[in-house]
């Protein structure tokens, strides 16, 4: 897995949820396939895991899990669901999932000469970035 995939999962989100939450109903895009929308439902459900673990451990704040939360809320569920909660717990043991890879945040953050509380700070500012497009609460 590269040591990229942190910050993979979160521009992958970053991506997503713009097209999902701007696309007027009228003008809808294509939007992804089934297998596209799972795998994006999975990495978002990994990431709600990765940010808890990481708000646990001090090192982000309330607010950017409850943006993901709201991240969550606007992306369309896929009809199959089954691998969100393995993802998500997977997540909040620390571990960044994306498709059959994975990597613990402490992993990643050694491979980029980093620690994980950095690693958390720079997925939460990417969620951030990716929440300034979600429509008004």
């Amino acid at each position: 897995m590269s040591l990229r995939t942190p910050l993979l999962a979160a521009a992958l989100l970053a991506v997503a949820v713009p097209a999902f939450a701007q696309a007027p109903a009228a003008q809808a895009p294509a939007g992804p396939t089934p297998e596209q929308l799972k795998t994006i439902y999975e990495a978002a459900r990994n990431q709600q895991g990765v940010f808890e673990y990481c708000q646990a451990a001090g090192h982000i704040e309330a607010s950017t899990v409850a943006l993901q939360t709201r991240i969550m809320a606007n992306l369309p569920k896929p009809q199959d669901t089954s691998g969100g909660e393995a993802a998500y717990a997977r997540g909040k043991a620390g571990a960044i999932v994306v498709g059959p890879q994975s990597v613990t945040l402490a992993e990643a953050a050694k491979g980029q000469n980093s620690t994980e509380a950095a690693l958390c700070q720079r997925m939460g500012d990417s969620v951030k970035q990716a929440g300034a497009s979600l429509p008004p609460q």
